[in-house]
């Protein structure tokens, strides 16, 4: 485990060495976006921030055996092995590398970090990640006043499933891999001011690493705790390099080097992938299974069916439409928690006729929010509101509501085309079904859409060349800041920003915003920009999909982190 909760706690917590964090830091920074340029993270980026909901429970300060007496947690012998299937294939196992969901998922389990996201009990047998970042293969972290220097030192009882401690090299190697490597990780890093290997180096102490950003970023822990930062194994890196691939991304597509609560027994990305514990994890007490096999069942229909039979303990990908009757089933447990998720509608701003902010603004009026939650995602998804969907920090309150006759007034007179494409993907049921309803609506105003059902493939090429005049697509942003979300979908000239938008004043707020520490002033400027989004409407989101597992009932720790995958070593089945 990479996280400190409740029943999983590593040995020593030094809270008190998190220190020297000030939040006076200058509130105004430059954020220069030139290495984000060839970014791919139309999926990936930070998620799913939570907010305090009431729920029991305690995240840090537990000594490991009172968790475990608190629990009444069985002896290793007593554990049982898990097996899941997940909404996608595992593609690959490199967490420096552009993978699917099934894929992130797994690679959550397999690399500790140096930071960890900590975990609060929901009371109700499962965990919900928490906005806090503790002890991970550090066992702590020291800052300057100004924030400007973070020295971590590494934990002493961290192995590699080959019984190598993890080391100073080991941690030195992963972020230069991040920095120099064919990876997108790079891409992250500006957000908390790291741009070359000159500001990671070696401390003067024993098991010392300092960092020396440019910029003191109040996303400097969250985004260290990222899996993508996961520490790799420097000797297996170093042994499996070519001349081609000297950062061995070949060899780490179907082969790991984790530091976490695992390790891999057997890979076939076609049926299935066996994890196994690591016994040189520093929190190998507290892992609640005795390992986890990750089928690969891409039929959903079919994993409900081995769900219910018992073949499978827990699932993801279920259409909402199943959901209801699943959860009157005794024998499943339906684990559901809001997102920051969203599925949102891009309109090209630079392609006629969306060139016309009018249009725009006609066609967020008159798409049928609600109606989309209710008959296509059956109520399992809530209204997002905006590009700072609802159930993120600093939500403003600004939102897209349905207005037909607003709309309707807003296009009167406008020359439109014949028809308007309306592109999705092939693979999602769900953008189709969503496709169906936006285009009766428009209809209603007068503008014609064409829907195009695109191979998903097409989609992408065609997307990533901003060629699409409107679509459907879906993103989640790993950690779940405001500024990141909007910064990567509406900077100008960021590789993600899908519909061509462009406003100085909205750069401009996002820049200062980035970096502010002061909670109520980056909710300010928060607010400006999501006005100016919404004013603008190049990107108008049309739900949050809920984050759902469903489980047998008798498997409990389902959890949900903040880059919205589970955390395997936390599910127990009794």
């Amino acid at each position: 485990m990479t996280t400190m909760t409740a029943r999983h706690l590593p040995a020593t917590i030094v809270l008190s060495s998190f220190k020297g964090a000030s939040m006076n830091t200058p509130s105004r920074r430059q954020f220069l976006l030139g290495s984000l340029s060839a970014a791919v993270l139309a999926t990936y980026g930070s998620a799913g921030q939570v907010g305090a909901d009431g729920r029991a429970g305690r995240s840090v300060g537990v000594p490991r055996g009172q968790a475990n007496a608190a629990q009444g947690r069985p002896s290793s012998a007593d554990l049982q092995a898990i097996t899941v299937a997940l909404d996608t294939a595992v593609d690959l196992l490199d967490p420096q590398a552009f993978r699917t969901f099934g894929a992130q998922t797994v690679t959550a389990s397999l690399y500790a970090s140096l930071l960890a996201q900590t975990f609060e009990a929901d009371g109700e047998g499962g965990y919900i990640g928490q906005p806090e970042y503790g002890p991970g293969l550090a066992e702590s972290v020291e800052y300057s006043e100004d924030r400007m220097t973070a020295t971590f030192t590494l934990r002493s009882d961290a192995m590699f499933p080959d019984g190598s401690p993890v080391t100073v090299d080991d941690v030195l190697w992963t972020f230069e891999r991040s920095i120099l490597g064919p990876g997108y990780i790079k891409s992250l890093l500006p957000f908390i001011g790291i741009a070359s290997m000159d500001q990671i180096v070696a401390g003067d102490a024993e098991n010392t690493i300092v960092f020396t950003p440019s910029v003191a970023s109040p996303l400097f822990e969250r985004f260290i705790a990222l899996q993508a930062f996961g520490i790799m194994q420097q000797s297996l890196g170093e042994e499996n390099a070519t001349t081609d691939d000297e950062w061995a991304f070949e060899y780490f597509r179907d082969n790991v080097g984790p530091a976490g609560p695992y390790s891999v027994e057997s890979y076939d990305r076609d049926t299935q992938i066996v994890l196994v514990p690591n016994e040189g994890y520093y929190d190998a007490a507290n892992v609640a299974n005795s390992g986890v096999t990750v089928r690969n069942v891409p039929n959903p229909d079919q994993r409900a069916l081995l769900l219910r039979s018992g073949d499978l303990d827990a699932v993801q990908g279920i259409p909402p439409q199943q959901l209801a009757d699943l959860e009157s089933d005794s024998n499943l447990v339906v684990h559901r928690e809001p997102s920051i998720s969203t599925n949102f509608l891009g309109m090209n701003v630079t392609m006629d006729p969306f060139t016309d902010v009018n249009v725009r603004r006609a066609v967020a009026a008159a798409i049928p929010y609600q109606v989309l939650i209710d008959q296509v995602m059956f109520g399992y998804a809530s209204p997002a509101g905006n590009l700072v969907v609802a159930n993120m920090d600093t939500h403003a309150g600004t939102v897209f509501e349905t207005d037909i006759e607003a709309a309707g007034v807003l296009v009167d007179g406008i020359e439109l085309p014949d028809s308007i494409p309306l592109s999705i993907k092939q693979s999602s049921a769900r953008d189709q079904r969503a496709a169906v309803f936006i285009q009766d609506s428009l209809r209603e105003i007068g503008i014609a859409v064409e829907i195009q059902v695109l191979p998903d493939a097409q989609f992408v090429e065609n997307l990533n060349a901003k060629s699409l005049a409107m679509f459907i697509h879906e993103w989640l942003s790993w950690g779940g800041d405001p500024y990141y979300q909007m910064q990567f979908l509406a900077g100008t000239d960021v590789f993600t920003n899908f519909v061509s938008y462009s406003n100085p004043d909205l750069d401009a707020i996002l820049a200062e915003g980035l970096f502010e520490f002061d909670s109520d002033k980056r909710a300010e400027l928060s607010a400006q920009a999501q006005q100016i989004l919404h004013d603008e409407a190049p990107i108008v989101p049309l739900f949050s999909p809920d984050w759902v597992v469903v489980s047998r009932s008798n498997v409990t720790g389902i959890s949900k982190g903040d880059d919205e995958k589970m955390r395997f070593a936390l599910i127990r089945k009794d």
